[in-house]
């Protein structure tokens, strides 16, 4: 098992209570991204936490792997220079009733961040160019420990 957060800011609302995650396959310029390949390492089982304006609000299973997919409609304007062509992972979320916000417990994360790739700036705040990052199993456990503590 693998764990993934996701810095999906403008789609959160869709994607947790659609119960997927969404991301182009390749970034507006048709250049490749790490954080969109990641889409494609996703296997069922994995745990994936949701990371939207400044807090973790929910928690979710994958239920498959990646399949190709169009942008969904109910995406509106969001990601209007996103290609249509992407990558779909259905995903069974949570909705956490106290979400978590990291920049509050920066001491405790910071260290457990991904050197490359990290879903969150020095500074605490999201990295607006991650969208799915893989996280370690000990950053993970730190996460469920801060939201059981809340």
């Amino acid at each position: 098992m693998d764990y993934w957060w996701v810095n999906n800011k403008q789609t959160f609302l869709h994607e947790t209570s659609g119960g997927y995650l969404w991301s182009p396959k390749f970034q507006s310029n048709g250049a490749s991204s790490h954080f969109y390949d990641n889409m494609t390492k996703v296997v069922p089982g994995d745990i994936v936490f949701a990371y939207a304006g400044g807090e973790v609000r929910a928690i979710g299973v994958a239920r498959s792997r990646a399949s190709s997919a169009a942008k969904p409609s109910e995406f509106g304007q969001a990601g209007e220079n996103w290609s249509d062509d992407g990558w779909f992972v259905p995903v069974e979320f949570k909705q956490l009733g106290r979400p978590l916000r990291p920049k509050d417990h920066l001491e405790e994360i910071a260290p457990l961040l991904p050197e490359k790739y990290s879903p969150l700036q020095a500074n605490g705040n999201g990295n607006q160019a991650a969208y799915l990052s893989s996280i370690s199993p000990a950053l993970a456990a730190k996460l469920v420990s801060l939201l059981d503590a809340l």
